[in-house]
């Protein structure tokens, strides 16, 4: 019974001891609160020390590298198990084989439909074909859409496009947004483009992309000697 009381009395002092140093905060308060005002004047000065800080550490930062230009190419109707980066022994994509080889290789790949206008709408405006409109062959893409060729001219690109499957005509909405859009299609006997009409009149994807890079290369031809316009440039 005694330990008990003791005990109690001991927790009693230690709990005066530990309240006994409060008056003397308490008194200490005031002169905290009257520093305040002089802490939050210098805070202006604290922040506008970190911001010159932080520019100059900036302003020496080497400046990030950016592309200027870019390439897209298409090859319309390839199967990617006929490509020899895709395992193909037999392949003669040598081209494509060395651009796997010290790019991005993407194993799987979805196209949004079996068509050449929907899919390649889909690539150019990153919608759904029910987005963009063109859900079939002969179909136009919707004027009120963006492309990436509308988006990269706003922004200051020079844009040419050079297409060699009537699928990919200009009538079809695709060559919006691009300075040149080169789509001139051999013509048949009756004036109509020659432009495969069934499979087994198809020229096949080497003959196809070997128009596109005529038309291309005479392009480049006729403005050799002059001097490119200034700005970052967009091809397809």
């Amino acid at each position: 019974m005694n330990h008990e009381r003791a005990k109690g009395k001991g927790q009693r002092a230690h709990a005066f001891v530990a309240l006994c140093p409060l008056p003397f905060a308490l008194s200490a308060l005031p002169f905290a609160l009257s520093a305040l005002p002089l802490a939050l004047s210098a805070l202006p000065l604290a922040l506008s020390a970190l911001l010159v800080t932080s520019c100059t550490r900036a302003a020496r930062q080497a400046p990030t590298a950016r592309a200027e230009n870019l390439l897209l190419v298409t090859i319309d109707t390839l199967r990617a198990d006929h490509v020899g980066a895709y395992g193909y022994a037999r392949a003669r994509t040598p081209t494509l084989d060395a651009l796997a080889r010290g790019g991005a290789l993407f194993e799987r790949a979805y196209a949004a439909a079996p068509i050449t206008i929907t899919s390649h709408a889909t690539l150019l405006t990153g919608r759904y074909p029910p987005g963009h409109g063109a859900r079939d062959n002969g179909l136009r893409v919707s004027d009120s859409v963006p492309t990436l060729a509308t988006t990269l001219h706003a922004a200051g690109f020079r844009t040419a496009a050079f297409v060699a499957a009537f699928p990919l005509d200009h009538q079809f909405g695709l060559n919006r947004g691009f300075d040149v859009y080169s789509d001139r299609m051999p013509r048949g006997s009756d004036g109509r483009p020659s432009s495969p009409g069934t499979w087994r009149s198809w020229p096949g994807p080497t003959r196809t992309a070997g128009r596109a890079a005529r038309r291309c290369r005479t392009a480049g031809a006729a403005r050799r000697g002059t001097s490119p316009p200034p700005g970052p440039g967009c091809g397809w």
